[in-house]
């Protein structure tokens, strides 16, 4: 970023500055909890504040998006620090003020709402974008863009990625007898397996050391199976977000982002098996994380078939219960095991 940019960022935080002084002022608190608290979550919504200009666009959305940080930071300086009772009743008054005008009655945490807002922001769907930010809840917001979303997709089945027209690179990595295939887009956001799969093609993490794990199936033009791997058109039905540092699968999901449907998992089991997959874990602040593939999604007789050629993915209960008597050559292989054990949901 050059010197320019730098100081036309800087101004325009600064603008937005005087919404979050009132953890300045309580920094200087003659507590010790408070003052530690209250200058760490200035300097943390000084950076939400250059997240949503970058991200948000729209004075309507930052403001309302900052009034909801704080809301989070003062829920989370009240749980968290020693507070007198005088500092308590000042915090929540201050807090119940933002309540009442925006109406929340659950507050939702600051990194899962600029995620549940990167996500809908990303897919360009008109009745989102002409949404205006004023005193609704994130409730509201999210559920009315959830709304718009599910009726855009449901006018919208069939778009497919053309092979003949540029499209972005990939390496197949399995290729199944019914011409489908797992393919390993090595960028972290991609915009036509968004479109062809009816979500944001990963862009809420555009940038991070992430990598794009898809499964497509040959079609005609107008998106119907043809089962010809030589087709030019390719429908996406699941897309799965891979670390690149770890090999651990962070968010694996179906089209429109639902979960994955049963029909689908014996090429998810494959995929499983590989040894390039080294764990099944969300990190917090994924995108509706409830629909995310788990293992316990698979039958106890699938579940095997995975943990039998990648032994790395099974829980650690059923790894003692099956490897009870370590031997020489299994010690090291279980320390490995243990080093990955924090790598997976179940």
């Amino acid at each position: 970023m050059n010197i320019a940019r730098i100081l036309l960022l800087e101004a325009a935080i600064d603008k937005y500055i005087p919404m979050i002084n009132i953890f300045k002022k309580w920094g200087d608190s003659s507590n010790d909890q408070l003052s530690k608290f209250a200058q760490a979550y200035y300097l943390m919504l000084r950076n939400d504040i250059n997240w949503a200009i970058a991200n948000l666009r729209r004075k309507d959305r930052i403001v309302w998006f900052i009034q909801m940080a704080k809301l989070n930071a003062f829920s989370e300086i009240l749980d968290k620090a020693n507070l007198t009772p005088d500092e308590q009743s000042a915090i929540v008054r201050v807090q119940n003020k933002i309540k009442a005008k925006y109406s929340v009655d659950q507050i939702m945490r600051t990194n899962l709402l600029m995620s549940q807002l990167s996500h809908h922001l990303s897919l360009s769907i008109p009745n989102i974008e002409n949404t205006a930010f004023r005193t609704q809840s994130p409730d509201e917001i999210i559920s009315t863009f959830s709304e718009y979303e599910d009726e855009y997709n449901n006018n919208t089945t069939d778009r497919v990625i053309d092979y003949s027209e540029p499209h972005s690179k990939f390496t197949v990595i399995l290729a199944f007898p019914d011409g489908s295939q797992w393919v390993h887009l090595p960028q972290s956001y991609c915009a036509e397996e968004g479109t062809s799969g009816g979500h944001c093609g990963n862009s809420y993490r555009r940038g991070e050391n992430v990598s794009i794990l898809s499964y497509r199936i040959p079609v005609n033009k107008k998106g119907r199976n043809t089962n010809n791997p030589s087709s030019s058109y390719w429908k996406v039905y699941l897309t799965f977000i891979i670390n690149n540092d770890t090999g651990v699968i962070e968010e694996a999901k179906g089209r429109f982002n639902k979960k994955p449907e049963p029909r689908f998992h014996p090429v998810i089991i494959k995929l499983l098996q590989l040894p390039i997959i080294k764990g099944l874990h969300s990190p917090d602040g994924i995108y509706d994380e409830d629909n995310n593939f788990k293992l316990s999604d698979l039958s106890e007789e699938e579940r095997h078939k995975v943990w039998n050629k990648n032994p790395r993915l099974m829980p650690l209960s059923s790894y003692m219960k099956y490897n009870d008597k370590l031997s020489p050559s299994k010690f090291w292989e279980f320390i490995d095991f243990v080093d990955h054990a924090d790598n997976m949901d179940y």
